[in-house]
């Protein structure tokens, strides 16, 4: 189930980037932040098949995490 402070790595032409769930799903669709900084509005099914790298209580705790920095690597 996807939710508020997880923490997800996706990978596209772009690169890979971090993205933290800021919002409960609504209508299919959810709010992430990614690592730099960018807002984006996405389907939360995009995020089923991608790998899940934290998981906190809250999407400000997971921000503020060493995954979300790059300090602490699976």
């Amino acid at each position: 189930m996807i939710k508020p402070g997880q923490i997800y790595r996706t990978n596209s032409k772009m690169g890979t980037r971090l993205h933290c769930i800021t919002t409960k799903v609504v209508r299919g669709k959810c709010y992430t932040i990614t690592h730099e900084g960018r807002g984006y509005l996405l389907w939360a099914e995009d995020f089923k098949n991608k790998k899940l790298i934290a998981e906190y209580s809250t999407w400000q705790e997971a921000v503020n995490s060493p995954e979300f920095k790059g300090e602490k690597h699976d």
